[in-house]
């Protein structure tokens, strides 16, 4: 800055507003002394962003010069304010600035959760209603299961209801069993209605002798419920005709299929000492009719009206000549549909009640076998067995290329609910026989040769699509693997003196036609069947070690599942091979195919059950469906060695 010495005769050469005022300083002492319009001043200023400068005052009045410093003073400090606000705004409007891109974060931040929970919400809207819906799919299934159970427990209460017709020779030959027959209806009726609780019967009578015999040659006596009405009948029906050696079967058979057959359980229990007409039925029995029925009839047409109506046909053999006519029938059944005339020996009319008791009992536990899974009221296919595969020779088999599926289960018995078997390929070529040896409930068995050795191959009998996809075969072959899981544990924790297993059971498919059968080994021996998946239970052929072992798995499974219908081969009296058992699962009523009963099927199997000495001995606890007292086996006691 510069000092100036401002005289009256100087005077501003340039605009003032220009510069900054800074300072006022000069002789305020010699001020006052001198006159007042002639004082001297003393002016330190500056030029914003330029050089110092001086001005000429002169002719400037001091009052004025004081006014316009004033002024400028005035102006100086407007001007320091503005700029001080101005500061200050700028210093604010940098602040709300920082505040601001400090906000726009917060909302860019908050943009960002919020899309992020809109995204989340909108995934958990997706996923519960997609778990909504598997649940609904899920309840769905299970009101159709509960339908089909419920159904196939009304079917069991049917099968206990049954048609029994009596087809007798009444010839003269015949008079000691045309004499038991009065009496045999009321010893099975008590007999059964002791085993079976839904137990019904109606019977029927039909005699037949021969063609010369005119009006006689049949006589019949439509189904009934009478009993006594039924015994009445048959008391008046008399031993008498006949003429050569064979007679008119034929003709009892065609008024057999023309009774008013009505309940589920039908049973044909014929009786008879000699074959019918036609050379092809006997081996040089005199016979008046060597060319067959005289009227035209033809054997395969009466059977097929049997297997049409779906009955069991039961003959009590009382000698050897009637062999080749039952074995001429029996072929023509099996081509029809897979069954057979189931033969017993009858050695004396006083053994009749038994066997038409057996027979009956038979009947409805096969009847019970059908009605026992889901594929119960569905078609089935009828294809023709043929025993001679059981020859195994190969060259009369098929050569096929297949996939064989191994199946395991990687897991303990813990694992069981939440776990499912695993499989594993492998290419291979085996030969199968072209036709069933055998007819089951639900199933038809193949004979095959794998890698030289023999195996049983079973294929549904259902027409249903489903029934030949992996998934169904898979969910039978894990019943069957589970449930021998179950029993290696079982009999390791339980020693006795009997080797009890389930055989391995595997899955293969046929590559030319992409049918799937289960596999199995061959097992030759006695098939026998324990119990049923419905309460059932073989009184006969009782077996302590497995009744205790259905008991067993429910509670080994923590009540998720029990495992029985235990049936297959008795090797001997301390061997058993087991095979094609179910699962009742309440928790898992979509696994453990058709035959799994669910809640209703456990019901059934505690309502019947008699805990033995091995369920005490493993310490079984009672469930609260057992209604039975403890079972008092005695000496059929399984003896417990360890």
């Amino acid at each position: 800055m510069d000092n100036a010495r401002i005289n009256n005769d100087q005077v501003f050469t340039q605009p003032l507003e220009q510069y900054w005022l800074v300072a006022v300083i000069a002789n305020s002492s010699q001020t006052k002394q001198n006159d007042s319009n002639t004082s001297e001043f003393s002016l330190t200023f500056s030029k914003s962003n330029e050089s110092t400068g001086k001005f000429n005052l002169s002719e400037l009045k001091t009052t004025e010069l004081k006014d316009k410093i004033n002024v400028m003073e005035e102006e100086f400090e407007n001007v320091k304010e503005k700029n001080l606000k101005k500061k200050q705004l700028l210093s604010k409007l940098s602040t709300m600035s920082s505040s601001l891109i400090n906000e726009k974060e917060k909302i860019k931040e908050l943009n960002k959760k919020i899309k992020e929970k809109m995204f989340k919400d909108e995934t958990t809207r997706i996923a519960s209603q997609s778990e909504i819906d598997h649940l609904e799919a899920k309840l769905v299934e299970l009101e159709i299961r509960k339908k089909k159970i419920a159904t196939i427990f009304k079917n069991l209460a049917n099968a206990e209801k049954v048609d029994i017709c009596f087809m007798i020779d009444t010839t003269g030959s015949m008079l000691p069993y045309i004499n038991e027959a009065k009496t045999v209806v009321h010893k099975i009726v008590d007999k059964l209605r002791k085993r079976f609780v839904d137990f019904d019967l109606r019977v029927a009578y039909v005699g037949y002798r021969d063609h010369p015999d005119g009006a006689n040659r049949v006589t019949v006596f439509p189904f009934t419920d009478n009993i006594d009405n039924f015994k009445s009948f048959a008391s008046a029906v008399k031993a008498s005709g006949g003429a050569d050696e064979c007679e008119d079967v034929f003709g009892g058979l065609e008024e057999v299929s023309k009774l008013m057959w009505s309940n589920m359980s039908r049973v044909l229990f014929h009786i008879g000492d000699a074959p019918c007409h036609g050379k092809q039925f006997h081996i040089d029995a005199q016979d008046s009719y060597p060319s067959g029925d005289p009227r035209g009839l033809k054997i395969t047409d009466l059977l097929k009206n049997l297997t049409e109506k779906n009955i069991s046909y039961y003959f009590a053999e009382i000698n050897k000549s009637t062999v080749k006519m039952i074995d001429e029938f029996t072929k023509v059944l099996n081509s029809l549909d897979g069954s057979r005339v189931k033969v017993v020996n009858l050695n004396s009319a006083e053994d009749l009640s038994e066997l038409v008791s057996s027979s009956v009992s038979s009947t409805i536990t096969d009847s019970k076998s059908q009605s026992l899974h889901c594929l119960a009221g569905k078609s089935l296919k009828k294809i023709s067995v043929d025993r001679s595969s059981l020859a195994w020779k190969i060259e009369k088999m098929k050569q096929c290329r297949a996939t064989l599926y191994r199946a395991k289960f990687n897991g303990e018995i813990d694992d069981i609910k939440d776990q499912r078997i695993q499989l594993t390929e492998q290419k291979v070529v085996i030969y199968l026989a072209e036709k069933p040896f055998a007819k089951g409930a639900i199933r038809y068995a193949y004979a095959g040769i794998l890698n030289g050795s023999k195996f049983v191959l079973k294929k549904t009998a259902s027409l249903d699509p489903y029934h030949n996809t992996m998934k169904f075969y898979t969910e039978m072959i894990e019943t069957q693997l589970i449930a021998k899981i179950l029993a290696t544990k079982y009999f390791d924790i339980l020693k006795i003196d009997k080797n009890i297993k389930f055989v391995d059971v595997n899955l293969i498919q046929i590559e030319e036609t992409g049918e799937y059968y289960s596999i199995e080994e061959f097992i030759p021996g006695e098939f026998v069947k324990w119990m049923n998946n419905a309460g059932g239970l073989n009184e006969d052929i009782y077996s302590c070690a497995l009744d205790a072992f259905a008991h067993w798995t429910y509670q080994a499974t923590k009540e998720y599942l029990i495992v029985n219908d235990l049936q297959g081969f008795r090797l001997d009296e301390k061997e058993y091979l087991l095979t094609d058992p179910a699962i009742s699962s309440p928790e898992g009523f979509n696994r453990f195919s058709t035959t799994n009963l669910s809640l209703k099927g456990i019901k059934r199997f505690f309502r019947t059950h008699q805990c033995n000495h091995i369920c005490k001995h493993l310490k079984l606890a009672k469930h609260k469906y057992q209604i039975l007292p403890d079972r008092n086996t005695g000496p059929l006691n399984t003896e417990i060695t360890g």
